[in-house]
């Protein structure tokens, strides 16, 4: 399991403020055959897939300087056929928690309204790589809409569904527990949406 960091792995109760609780799942890294984390952003890469994990709540907590410079150096640097970037925070959603910028329908608000996530992606993902996964919001989402011809997905429904509404228009969407699955032949990526009894809702 490569591990993306979210919210509720920095505590305080899902604001994520507790900063130093990170580094128990880090440290896991050197326990566990199957856990993969080795920092709070990292790269890496299989084949001709260069992946980006990114750390989203340090974004929106503005301790992210130095995972911006480094993202940077790692995605000029790659020549890799796909570029992918995860992150735990979207950057448009349908979901409860909604598009950055405007969390929670907190557009005014500092921090928990996303607008520094809203603005890292914008200048250090979106056009950059070819697709950004997310999760966050508890559904899973295949939105129409890019970040600069970044692909943006959703797929957060490893927990109790939320809500979804129509305000981004999508290829699918469901609030069906389940995963996307995807697949890379060349230069052709393939996401199915597989629900929990493992049925195949929907192909892109």
């Amino acid at each position: 399991f490569q591990v993306v960091l979210g919210n509720h792995d920095y505590g305080g109760e899902g604001l994520g403020i507790e900063f130093g609780k990170a580094k128990n799942e880090i440290d896991y890294t050197l326990k566990s055959k199957k856990w993969k984390l080795p920092a709070a952003y990292y790269q890496f890469s299989k084949g001709s897939r260069d992946f980006f994990v990114l750390d989203t709540n340090l974004v929106m907590h503005d301790r992210a300087d130095t995972q911006k410079e480094d993202i940077d150096k790692w995605l000029a640097a790659s020549k890799a056929t796909w570029k992918i970037a995860l992150g735990h925070h979207p950057y448009l959603s349908n979901g409860k928690h909604g598009n950055a910028g405007s969390y929670d329908g907190l557009p005014f608000v500092p921090i928990l309204n996303g607008k520094r996530i809203k603005d890292y992606l914008e200048d250090h993902v979106c056009g950059k790589v070819d697709v950004y996964f997310a999760g966050h919001d508890h559904s899973l989402q295949w939105l129409n809409s890019t970040c600069k011809g970044t692909v943006l997905a959703v797929s957060g429904s490893g927990s109790e569904s939320t809500t979804l509404s129509n305000t981004n228009p999508t290829a699918f969407q469901t609030l069906s527990n389940g995963f996307i699955y995807v697949t890379i032949d060349g230069r052709t990526l393939t996401a199915e949406f597989i629900d929990k009894d493992g049925i195949s809702l929907h192909t892109e």
